[in-house]
């Protein structure tokens, strides 16, 4: 008889607690999408990743390009990207 009480006890127990989670969890509103959408979405974000990374490169070399401008009085730019910080650097000056 104990046992039958401890039963009904531990499934009170857990429907409480299963009710408790409910209350908790509220669900969030499906905002449906078509894929061009989502390809559009995914586009734009990677976009503007590359953008704040060009800036980024731009920032950095900015005094580097500031120095060969005021030796060669003008206007110097990089002809190749380099590919690592060990190898030479291409520069065209007009």
């Amino acid at each position: 008889m104990a046992n039958s009480k401890a039963k009904q006890r531990k499934k009170r127990i857990k429907k409480q607690m299963k009710r408790q989670l409910q209350k908790r969890i509220t669900e969030a509103p499906v905002v449906h999408m078509t894929f061009r959408e989502i390809e559009d979405m995914r586009v734009k974000e990677q976009t503007n990743l590359h953008n704040a990374k060009g800036n980024e490169r731009l920032e950095r070399t900015a005094p580097y390009q500031e120095a060969l401008n005021k030796k060669y009085g003008g206007s110097v730019t990089v002809k190749d990207k380099y590919i690592n910080p060990r190898a030479t650097l291409l520069h065209r000056c007009s």
